[in-house]
């Protein structure tokens, strides 16, 4: 009986996985890692809060398929704690996410700019300068978006394959960093590494360019990238 009823209150699904919503059809959304139907939905909205965030001053509520209304925050003490609030923002799958503006060496907000609302916001620490062993030594602002990562982007790299000169980090959504190797023996041991490739999903792979008669490769190319 309870499996039965999901089946009518669940959204209908759509053929194809997704990782956000502009990668599924018009009149669809991303739910799960599945495009399904927009389900239209009606959501409170806050035109006035508190100091402690408590709403004060309802509007008209806001509908929209997969409505949400986000609080947005205008002005955060040191410890992070808001003090000020704007009226909220609503949209599909909205969301309002603490932005820091400046860091310490180890990593802690100092100091916090407005929270940044778009849909499935958030926002995430961006390395500016690291030592050899990759520790983080300066940070930029945060970086804001949809599904927002960050990652290390190793610009050289000894024969064994480990860093010796670290990037910025690199940052978008879903961002990986991959191995570039451009120089193998005739068994496929990388001897030399160029910057690595950076972006969402980035991928190298071994590039055989002569093989022998059996099927073994007897040659190598610099790796083929794909930077996503």
């Amino acid at each position: 009986m309870i499996g039965a009823l999901w089946g009518l209150l669940a959204p209908e699904a759509i053929a194809g996985s997704c990782d956000d919503a502009g990668s599924c059809p018009q009149g669809t959304t991303c739910q799960r890692g599945r495009c399904v139907k927009e389900q239209v939905r009606c959501v409170r909205f806050c035109e006035q809060r508190d100091a402690g965030g408590g709403c004060v001053v309802y509007g008209q509520d806001f509908c929209a398929a997969d409505a949400v209304c986000a609080a947005q925050c205008l002005g955060r003490r040191a410890d992070g704690r808001c003090y000020e609030w704007n009226v909220d923002t609503c949209g599909v799958d909205m969301a309002c996410a603490p932005r820091c503006a400046e860091r310490s060496i180890a990593g802690k907000c100092l100091s916090w700019s407005t929270d940044v609302c778009a849909s499935r916001a958030r926002c995430v620490k961006r390395c500016a300068e690291r030592g050899p062993g990759g520790d983080c030594l300066s940070y930029l602002p945060d970086v804001c978006g949809p599904s927002i990562t960050c990652t290390q982007a190793c610009q050289a790299r000894d024969g064994a394959g480990a860093c010796v000169s670290w990037g910025v980090d690199v940052c978008g959504p879903a961002f990986t960093c991959a191995k570039r190797c451009v120089a193998r023996t005739a068994r496929g041991h990388c001897t030399a590494y160029e910057a690595d490739v950076c972006g969402e999903g980035a991928t190298c792979s071994e590039h055989c360019t002569t093989r022998a008669a059996d099927g073994r490769c007897a040659g190598y190319g610099p790796d083929v990238c794909d930077a996503g």
